[in-house]
């Protein structure tokens, strides 16, 4: 599991048709800038069938003055905007991304560059970066959008180990990208391709979005739809997109539960193992030091591996996520809370128990005794919930261990006190259906279950 220093930057996994856009965007060239009969111009580069250079006019307006970034699908440049000059715009700059012509399947990447221009045109948010037009210059296709002056994310991730974020840089961050994300849902677009080398950091600290090239809208496109070329970036894709569904806001969702989860941790929360083997595998990501409870309770919902257990959309993880400590409950009651746990113990098999323990290699005794480190935490601070997570882990560990299954069931106590019985009743169900609960989880909700009274109009057998 992902502890101690984060680990080193694994191999690209992207297959977007995309670039990666901008990496970094120094300052803005001064000086008179060369007329278009005196440059290279974009048929130049385009009669060969290649991307343009520093120093070609596209359109006979736009001057590449900084190429900001280049891949094997297309290039990103600084241009200044001629119509801006004459028009004595004292920000006269855009940036332009372009896809190389002479790509296999170039007629689809040329409709996805449209759709990502016309998806993110739609989009008006301080979040997410501005597009403005969509063109073709002979061979050349390209859109033009807002420069953000500043650096990617996953730059700025990398340069934590020796410039540590702080709290409040994280926060700002966090809540960028949940903001952003929040709208395009509402929108009823999803980015599908989120990712900390698609998010920039401009120079006032303000996260911005990039590249909508895969997006998908929740109705099929009927004449070119971004499912046909089946780009992703593996480790930040979810589980259902590995398997070829069609991306929903769910799935935005897991990809953005990991890089909070990153942005705290300081590493991926599955050590960039993609979705479904993580879950084959069972790993489960440990709670950064940094990330108070409700924030780690957000973050391990959207980090789940079925869009059911995950939240809809970014809204809703982002009111989990910035919730207030609403649930926290006074000292007295979280002392006779304590107490249950500690006598509970009696009422276990601590021979099996111990047998079972002794079984134990030495990262699973660890894992046993931190969820019932951490359950025990949670219960006295009245975090029910979270300890209903933290013994469950113990428990399938070790399902015979008294002080989980005890602190279990005064766990599920304290969330029956905050409940009216019918939405008690219905999380109880859905721990049952929980994928990680085993035998000993679900014994004891079962019980729970039976102490209930029977609803109105239920018949009982």
């Amino acid at each position: 599991m992902p502890v101690g220093e984060a680990p080193k930057p694994p191999a690209a996994t992207s297959v977007s048709i995309s670039v990666d856009p901008i990496v970094q965007v120094g300052a803005p060239r001064t000086g008179a800038s060369a007329s278009p009969s005196s440059a290279r111009t974009a048929g130049s580069a385009a009669d060969r069938d290649e991307l343009p250079k520093t120093g070609d006019f596209i359109k006979e307006r736009f001057e590449l003055v900084q190429e900001l970034g280049r891949g094997g699908m297309g290039a990103v440049f600084r241009a200044r905007d001629m119509r801006k000059m004459e028009a004595l715009d004292p920000d006269p700059f855009v940036a332009i991304k372009f896809i190389s012509g002479n790509l296999v399947g170039f007629e689809k990447a040329f409709v996805a560059l449209q759709r990502e221009a016309k998806n993110a045109q739609e989009l008006n948010h301080p979040n997410i970066v501005k597009v403005f037009d969509f063109d073709r210059d002979s061979n050349l296709v390209y859109l033009t959008m807002e420069v953000v002056e500043g650096v990617a994310l996953n730059t700025r991730m990398r340069e934590s180990t020796s410039r540590p974020l702080g709290d409040g840089e994280r926060t700002h961050l966090a809540h960028g990208m949940l903001a952003g994300m929040s709208y395009a849902h509402s929108r009823e677009l999803s980015h599908a391709d989120l990712k900390p080398s698609n998010m920039m950091i401009d120079k006032n600290g303000d996260l911005k979005i990039l590249d909508f090239g895969i997006a998908r809208r929740r109705e099929y496109d009927t004449v070119f739809d971004a499912d046909d070329l089946f780009a992703l970036t593996i480790d930040y894709a979810s589980p259902e997109m590995l398997n070829r569904q069609r991306p929903t806001p769910a799935d935005d969702v897991y990809a953005l539960g990991c890089i909070i989860y990153y942005l705290h941790a300081g590493a991926h929360p599955f050590n960039h193992v993609r979705a479904d083997v993580a879950r084959n595998e069972k790993m489960r990501p440990v709670r950064p030091a940094s990330m108070n409870r409700v924030q780690w309770q957000a973050v391990r919902k959207a980090l789940a591996f079925t869009r059911e257990q995950r939240f809809a959309d970014a809204a809703e993880f982002q009111r989990a996520f910035e919730a207030p400590d609403w649930r926290k409950i006074g000292g007295v009651s979280s002392a006779v809370l304590a107490l249950m746990l500690v006598v509970g113990w009696f009422a276990a098999d601590p021979i099996q128990s111990w047998l079972t323990v002794s079984g134990l290699d030495q990262p699973q005794a660890a894992a046993l005794q931190q969820g019932l480190k951490d359950g025990s935490e949670y219960l006295s601070s009245g975090y029910g919930e979270d300890a209903v997570y933290a013994f469950s882990e113990a428990l399938a560990i070790d399902p015979h261990n008294g002080t989980a299954r005890s602190g279990l069931g005064s766990a599920l106590t304290l969330i029956q006190s905050r409940m009216p019985d019918s939405q008690y009743r219905a999380y109880l169900q859905s721990q049952l259906t929980e994928e990680r609960n085993g035998d000993a989880v679900k014994d004891i909700v079962l019980r729970k279950l039976g102490e209930l009274p029977v609803e109105p109009g239920s018949s009982s057998h």
